[in-house]
């Protein structure tokens, strides 16, 4: 089977072509008044969404090349995600510019290894002004306004706000979809909660199949 190499200039304009490819269409969803996508999923079905993390997930160009660089762009978008919890179409727009700059920079002569060591750099001073300049959201009206920009939905944001106010910043919070009903419901519920029951015949005793019995003798419970 023949394999296809390219190097130096040509593999990093393809790599950074298909990077840039999907941040500009990431771009389109930015912010309150970002558009929305229409785009094919892998099993042939349309759909609209302004979800950066569903238009990454279904995102694959045909160029195996320029596909390297979306796939590059979704870890690094992914990873802002896990460890920031939002900000996944910003992280796009600042590897659109960064990239069009870093390309200016390496033709330019500028070493690709000194252009990452001066890029660390420049965002761990970027973080340390960010967080002398982070004010805590300590007023309810002021998180819920935060809450509505983010779903656009005021009902849904004081719901959320709520729950946050009696969970509080450290606890868990999950938002479901009910195809049956119209109205929206909170829950809260106190501790930790364990499905009841085996998932595995493994725990059962090893005449299982003549008694339907669970014996644990001094088990030890992690929560």
């Amino acid at each position: 089977m023949l394999k296809q190499i390219i190097v130096q200039e040509h593999a990093r304009t393809q790599v950074s072509n298909g990077a840039k490819q999907l941040c500009k269409i990431l771009e389109e969803t930015y912010g309150p008044n970002g558009k929305k996508i229409l785009q094919e999923r892998s099993n042939g079905e349309l759909m609209i969404t302004n979800s950066s993390a569903a238009i990454m997930q279904e995102m694959k160009l045909a160029d195996l090349f320029m596909d390297v660089g979306v796939q590059l762009t979704r870890e690094a978008i992914m990873n802002t995600a896990m460890l920031a919890g939002d900000g996944s179409t910003l992280t796009a727009v600042l590897i659109h510019d960064m990239l069009q700059s870093a390309e200016k920079l390496m033709t330019a002569g500028i070493h690709p290894i000194l252009l990452r060591r001066e890029l660390r750099t420049c965002a761990s001073f970027c973080c340390k002004q960010l967080t002398s300049l982070a004010e805590n959201v300590e007023v309810k009206e002021q998180f819920e306004e935060l809450l509505f920009r983010c779903c656009k939905h005021k009902e849904i944001a004081a719901y959320v706000q709520q729950s946050f106010w009696e969970v509080g910043f450290d606890g868990t919070i999950l938002v479901k979809e009910d195809k049956y009903q119209d109205y929206i419901t909170l829950s809260i519920s106190d501790g930790f909660k364990i499905n009841q029951g085996p998932i595995t015949p493994a725990f059962l005793k090893k005449n299982y199949q003549e008694e339907d019995e669970l014996i644990l003798q001094h088990p030890y419970v992690l929560i």
